[in-house]
């Protein structure tokens, strides 16, 4: 979101993704329509923001990717943290894993 949002930076990590041998699955909402995970700073999580946090990892669910990257540390604490309590959902529904993109890179130059 602030690589998005703030800088309108869209397209470099899709083709650092396209450089690593990546298949990059696309949410339908994305680029300037990307759900976010609705906390603006560090703190502040209440059920608001987590009802957006478990919409966007519904949607990246049903994207049917492997996996969600982000550059985002914020997102990635933030989703992560709504994923890990208690779900007013299946569990299933939101069920993927939330990876930096440099650390998902990393992993490929290791293996």
């Amino acid at each position: 979101c602030r690589l998005g949002r703030h800088m309108e930076v869209y397209d470099s990590p899709r083709e650092l993704m396209k450089a690593a041998n990546m298949s990059l699955v696309e949410m339908e909402n994305t680029r300037d329509k990307a759900g976010c995970c609705g906390v603006s700073a560090w703190v502040g999580c209440n059920s608001s923001t987590m009802k957006m946090q478990l919409e966007r990892m519904q949607e990246a669910k049903r994207s049917g990717a492997q996996c969600l990257l982000t550059f985002c540390p914020k997102c990635q604490i933030h989703l992560s943290c709504a994923i890990s309590e208690e779900l007013p959902l299946d569990r299933e529904k939101v069920n993927v894993p939330i990876k930096d993109l440099a650390v998902a890179l990393a992993e490929l130059l290791d293996g």
